[in-house]
């Protein structure tokens, strides 16, 4: 016989046609006794026909689930693919990250190296506020101030927009 399935389907019903047209042959010259013959081999034929196909359904049944394990593992490798171009758009990000986290330790470390005290930038920062900064409402020509009180002054109060002589008329009584 022959290895595949096919084959064998092919094979088995080639010989039973040929026993077919053997027994009408038989039949039609009149050798009853040769046809009864050739229809127990029919019949033996006929169920190695029927075992092939029984074998051929197995066959076919595990071919779809062969289909059907290959149409899974696509669809896991799908899925999988999808999972690593995620994983490496995260590796990305998280190693622009690393490297952005890197530069700003360097500059703390480089910061803390060269770290001023406070005394003195409280100190230039007094020194630099008088001649890069002009008071509000100063002109030209007015004394600079290099300190001024935290409260205003009486002369500030009365210059001010809210002051009235009214207003200090009901204080002094």
């Amino acid at each position: 016989m022959a290895n595949t399935i096919r084959a064998q389907l092919h094979e088995i019903l080639d010989e039973y046609s040929k026993l077919t047209l053997q027994i009408f042959s038989e039949l039609s010259s009149g050798q009853a006794a040769a046809a009864t013959d050739l229809m127990g081999k029919l019949i033996e034929k006929d169920k190695e026909l029927n075992n092939a196909v029984k074998e051929l359904k197995k066959h076919q049944e595990f071919q779809m689930k062969i289909n059907q394990t290959i149409k899974d593992i696509e669809e896991k490798d799908k899925k999988i693919t999808q999972v690593m171009q995620i994983l490496r758009d995260a590796e990305s990000i998280l190693s622009a990250q690393v490297e952005e986290g890197r530069k700003q330790l360097k500059i703390r470390e480089q910061s803390k190296q060269s770290a001023p005290f406070v005394d003195e930038l409280v100190s230039y920062s007094h020194r630099i506020s008088a001649t890069t900064s002009a008071p509000p409402g100063w002109s030209d020509g007015q004394e600079t101030f290099l300190y001024k009180f935290p409260a205003p002054m009486e002369t500030e109060i009365r210059s001010g927009m809210l002051y009235s002589k009214e207003a200090e008329d009901l204080f002094k009584t």
